[in-house]
């Protein structure tokens, strides 16, 4: 408000609050359609900051999420192939990758440091329950489902605690309960996290217990460094402090579609039972009954032959299950899908189409899955293999050579499920031209593939070796090439005339 509107509420208060209301009117007319609300529409806005959008919300989605993963078949099987697709039935495959000091990649200190994480990996949490790709599918399962998990280091000697391998270094594994939302402090805490000014987690206060126990809760939490702690979080806001589930745009969807197909299953059983019923002519409603009750056997091919006068059967239609179920939730799986990033094929288990529609899918479903898989390695992976090499270091288990550049130690290549293939030899002979051309490498298809080219060499370099020793010669072996292109021997000059 300018100082003329204020001179003129101050001499005319009426004329002025009117000339006010009407300039507030005119700038409302200038502005963006969507800003103004209609007669037809409905208009919702939440200007809430992310940290406060969540802690209203994230706790009951969070078990909305966990009941529909152990009661609806759906939830189940999607949650399932996002595991399958983001860490695979064995964990993120590392590779480690330093080099020496000539530019090279130091292939002895890497498979020193390959030895060392594998035997990492048989139990690295303190459960010792767990392989490395069990934890990270139990992991990303729960960080998918309930938007976040937490990992705590356990290094050294610990009071009353063992280490399940001779490496002392393990991870304690918290599902989101154990940080809770209630813990906060105008000053620096939000949500269970401590945060400096510029929005960096300096420490989290953790419960002792999972506050859904029966025995021993306590509500007294401790604080831990955040060097020590992984935090895996799905957010969507910037500086938000806690994850959401993945769930969370569908779960209304999921609910409706899974009573719809209860309601439609029910109604299906009992259209299944065949009912019958005695039409009789309207003249015949005061006629005498029979005597006692009517009985009639129903079986294939029968005949009724004990009808009253003007009685006629008729059978009851069934029209179950409706002919729009099918199409119905194949719509709303497809929406489910593009609100998890994942496909309807994979969700619904339909492969329907040509090689080329099935492939798009594949491919922009990918995009999805490659996502969730950078985020996955960003925040656990990387973090866990750096923090285990580093101790191993630090504890003497990993010997430095000297020609190693140690601004590459911690290098490694971070390999996800990649993406099948629809039509192996199609494919196969597109990475063999690539290769010819020099656009690609054979470690780049090998990875592709989801495997260590290094690994995947040494087995093929043993069983060269192998057929060579036992005169062994397979058509992959380029000696049989070479025999076939040979030129016949031709013989002896003596051998025609002796004839």
């Amino acid at each position: 408000m300018n100082w003329l509107d204020k001179t003129i509420l101050s001499v005319a208060p009426a004329w002025g609050a009117k000339r006010v209301k009407n300039k507030i009117i005119a700038q409302q007319m200038m502005g963006y359609d969507a800003a103004k609300p209609g007669r037809n529409r409905k208009m919702k806005v939440d200007n809430r900051s992310g940290d406060t959008a969540v802690y209203g919300s994230a706790e009951s989605i969070r078990g909305q999420a966990r009941y529909l993963d152990e009661n609806h078949d759906l939830v189940v099987g999607l949650l399932d192939k996002l595991c399958q697709k983001v860490v695979g039935p064995k964990g993120i495959q590392i590779e480690p990758m330093p080099f020496s000091v000539t530019g090279e990649k130091h292939e002895e200190f890497a498979k020193q440091l390959s030895k060392y994480f594998e035997k990492l990996s048989m139990a690295p949490e303190t459960t010792g329950e767990l392989t490395r790709g069990q934890m990270e599918n139990l992991i990303c399962r729960s960080w998918l489902r309930d938007g976040e998990c937490f990992g705590k280091f356990v290094e050294g000697n610990v009071a009353n605690f063992k280490h399940n391998t001779q490496i002392p270094f393990s991870v304690e594994l918290l599902e989101a309960d154990f940080l809770p939302f209630t813990r906060n402090d105008n000053s620096n805490i939000v949500q269970g996290v401590e945060r400096n000014a510029w929005g960096q987690p300096s420490a989290y206060h953790f419960l002792q217990n999972h506050p859904g126990d029966t025995l021993g809760y306590s509500s007294k939490t401790f604080r831990t460094p955040a060097d020590r702690v992984l935090h895996l979080k799905l957010t969507n806001r910037l500086r938000q402090a806690r994850g959401m589930s993945i769930l969370h745009s569908v779960i209304t969807r999921l609910e409706d579609l899974k009573d719809y197909e209860e309601s439609e299953r029910v109604a299906a059983r009992i259209s299944a039972v065949l009912a019958a019923y005695i039409k009789k002519a309207p003249t015949d409603f005061g006629a005498k009954e029979a005597d006692g009750d009517r009985l009639f056997s129903m079986a294939p091919g029968m005949f009724f032959d004990n009808l009253m006068p003007g009685e006629e059967i008729g059978t009851i239609q069934s029209n179950r299950p409706s002919a729009l179920l099918q199409p119905f939730r194949d719509s709303m799986l497809r929406a489910v899908a593009s609100g998890t990033r994942s496909t309807f094929s994979s969700i619904s288990g339909q492969y329907d189409g040509s090689y080329s529609s099935q492939r798009q899918e594949m491919v922009e479903g990918y995009a999805g899955y490659e996502s969730l898989q950078n985020t996955f390695i960003a925040q656990w992976s990387r973090k866990f293999y750096r923090r285990a090499i580093s101790l191993g270091i630090a504890s003497g288990a990993i010997d430095v050579p000297f020609d190693v550049d140690t601004d590459t130690i911690l290098n490694a290549i971070y390999i996800c499920p990649v993406m099948p293939w629809i039509d192996p030899d199609k494919e196969s002979k597109a990475n063999e031209r690539n290769i010819q051309m020099g656009v690609s490498t054979e470690a780049e298809v090998i990875r592709s593939r989801g495997k260590n080219p290094q690994e995947l060499k040494r087995q093929r370099l043993q069983e060269i070796e192998f057929n060579k020793e036992n005169d062994l010669i397979f058509s992959s072996d380029a000696r049989h090439e070479l025999q076939q292109a040979a030129p016949a021997e031709q013989p002896e000059q003596g051998a025609d005339n002796a004839e």
